[in-house]
């Protein structure tokens, strides 16, 4: 009795849960995404200290080698944003990742300034 009411609970659940959730693995996309939005605002920064005005996006990092190709966009494939100076922080730079669904200002965006 004890191995079929499991096989009837992993059958009821098996349709519920994404394997692929288990262990935090469905949100290791989104903690990329804010490590990636953490690169970009520490490689304005530093872009900022050596040059003497604002990067005009996240091109002119690469470009200047603040910041490595691989953190330009998000997991989901979507360049990042940068606004120097920023809307929120008007000293520094606001940094942007539209998540998943790739609309900027819905919901799912990681913003540096929320960091």
């Amino acid at each position: 009795m004890g191995g079929a009411a499991l096989t009837v609970r992993v059958a009821w659940f098996g349709w519920h849960l994404d394997p692929r959730c288990i262990n935090g693995f469905c949100h290791a996309p989104f903690r990329t995404a804010k490590m990636r939005v953490m690169a970009v605002e520490d490689a304005a920064v530093q872009y900022m200290i050596e040059t003497p005005s604002c990067p005009h996006s996240v091109d002119d990092l690469v470009a200047g080698r603040y910041l490595d190709r691989g953190n330009a966009r998000d997991p989901w494939g979507s360049r990042l944003l940068l606004l120097c100076p920023g809307s929120r922080d008007h000293e520094g730079v606001d940094v942007i990742s539209l998540g998943p669904d790739k609309e900027l200002g819905t919901a799912d965006d990681i913003k540096s300034w929320n960091l």
